[in-house]
């Protein structure tokens, strides 16, 4: 059931024009695996700040070396 509506909630996203989505939410971060048929494009917060939060961290060791 749950993924029965994501996938309605995605469709109306895409027609209504949308190109790119932010999930904010760590609850739907999982849903975006059952969207790959979609033309949108997901951006995890969670994923993006995980990331950004490991390079910064490198960055800071490699300066102090």
């Amino acid at each position: 059931q749950v993924h029965d509506l994501w996938q309605e909630i995605v469709a109306e996203m895409s027609r209504l024009g949308a190109q790119q989505v932010i999930i904010a939410c760590t609850d739907l971060s999982p849903l975006v695996k059952i969207s790959d048929g979609s033309s949108l494009h997901f951006i995890d917060s969670m994923a993006a700040l995980a990331t950004e939060t490991v390079t910064e961290y490198l960055r800071q060791v490699e300066g102090q070396s």
